[in-house]
């Protein structure tokens, strides 16, 4: 039983790791193809099938990886990616099983956000592949420091966004008319999408530049050239360049740590497996010792 239970706990080092990976690309790329509704039509009978086979195939995979951890199964459910694939495969059954007994208006709707699932298993490739894993788990971990960084360029497009309607509201009301239309025209600014036509408006008034063909929108022309420069560019500055580099600068911070982190976690596991490996030959050698000791016995009998 124990050699079954290393070989099974081998299974994720080994070919069947890459036989799973294939099958995620392969259903992936089926799921691609079922959008086509005249495929969907035309072959129903063997996405159907095939999608059956599919489940089947990550069910049996789900069944020896929680296997694998005997004589503590649940120990599976620790792991947040295979707790995820263990989701993604629970969601993927469930429209089989309404399918088959329950045709109501609420089960077909049920029916289609549970088939969302089948899109999300493509994901599940992430923890086959240890770079791809560090990725995610550094936007994971990521995630608390960024909040704080939004806040600072939430605050900083706030008060943009008010300067914005109070300098230029009167000469373009179409992107500064009010803190909403602002707010959209300074995203529009630091994703760097056309905002030089912007700046012109302003340096230029809207009589002259932007607003030529659109006579019926009620506006008082006002060129501010420096007012409009120093606006922009240190908006720019800071939003796009400033806060940008912030939130890079705390990606590659987590990435190291999780990488290191994973590393040590890698180590520690070697060691393990290290350890018990020398438990497993000094038992070996202690029965030996046990079976001289009993010819030696014999002998002196």
């Amino acid at each position: 039983m124990n050699n079954l239970l290393d070989k099974i706990r081998d299974h994720e080092r080994n070919w069947f790791d890459t036989l799973v990976v294939w099958v995620i690309i392969l259903s992936s790329v089926v799921i691609g193809f079922e959008t086509d509704t005249e495929l969907h039509t035309r072959y129903f009978s063997f996405f159907h099938f095939f999608e059956l086979t599919v489940i089947l195939f990550f069910s049996l995979e789900v069944i020896i990886s929680i296997y694998a951890h005997s004589p503590k199964p649940f120990n599976y459910f620790k792991s947040g990616w295979n707790l995820f694939d263990f989701f993604i495969i629970v969601a993927s059954i469930i429209p089989f099983v309404l399918q088959s007994n329950d045709n109501t208006a609420n089960a077909v709707l049920i029916l289609r956000i549970f088939r969302l699932a089948r899109v999300f298993r493509i994901f599940t490739i992430f923890s086959r592949f240890p770079s791809l894993k560090v990725l995610v788990e550094t936007l994971i971990d990521s995630l608390p420091s960024m909040a704080y960084v939004s806040i600072l360029m939430l605050i900083l497009f706030y008060v943009y966004g008010v300067v914005g309607v109070i300098l230029f509201s009167s000469n373009d009301p179409i992107h500064f008319g009010n803190l909403q239309t602002s707010f959209l025209t300074l995203f529009q600014v630091v994703t760097g999408e056309d905002w030089p036509e912007l700046l012109k408006i302003q340096m230029y008034g809207s009589d002259l530049f932007g607003y030529y063909n659109l006579p019926g929108i009620q506006r008082v022309s006002n060129p501010q050239p420096v007012i409009a420069v120093i606006y922009f560019v240190t908006f720019i500055l800071v939003g796009a360049m400033v806060i940008l580099n912030l939130f890079i600068g705390i990606i590659v911070n987590r990435m190291n740590i999780v990488a290191q982190n994973n590393q040590a976690r890698q180590n520690k596991n070697s060691d393990q497996e290290l350890f018990n490996s020398i438990e497993a030959k000094l038992s070996e050698v202690n029965i030996l010792l046990d079976m001289l000791r009993n010819k030696e016995s014999g002998k002196t009998d």
